[in-house]
């Protein structure tokens, strides 16, 4: 006789659904977007679905098939006031490199490719604030 499988509560599936996608769907003052590999996204969720989640909660979300993440490119997610907000306390460093200063611009520009610190330490330091990092 097969020993019963455990199957999780519908409240526990949402709770390790949550954990999975923390990056897109938990943002706050000091963490202002997220992203996560499209090829992995796949796994737990659909894009449509998290797009749907983002809307619910107010935040905005990109597409970036083109990102240097994962097989399929990345799905950010992004708090949009609470970003504007970094980047306006930011102004500067993004002019001196030419980056957008609206939130919107800022997500397209950093899912295009990685910004090391040779060079760049104070963008560098712009993005790592923007996904709550430092």
């Amino acid at each position: 006789m097969e020993s019963p499988k455990y199957v999780p509560s519908t409240s526990e599936s949402l709770v390790n659904l949550e954990k999975e996608l923390k990056d897109i769907r938990a943002f706050n003052t000091r963490r202002t977007m997220g992203y996560f590999p499209i090829d992995q996204l796949k796994k737990f969720s659909t894009i449509e679905k998290e797009e749907h989640v983002a809307r619910e909660r107010g935040y905005k979300s990109f597409l970036a098939p083109q990102a240097p993440v994962g097989s399929e490119g990345a799905f950010y997610v992004y708090d949009e006031s609470a970003l504007q907000s970094v980047l306006d306390d930011q102004h500067d460093v993004l002019q001196k490199y030419d980056w957008p200063m609206d939130a919107e611009g800022f997500v397209k520009r950093v899912s295009e490719a990685w910004i090391d610190d040779k060079g760049h330490a104070d963008l560098r330091a712009v993005i790592e604030r923007a996904f709550g990092r430092k």
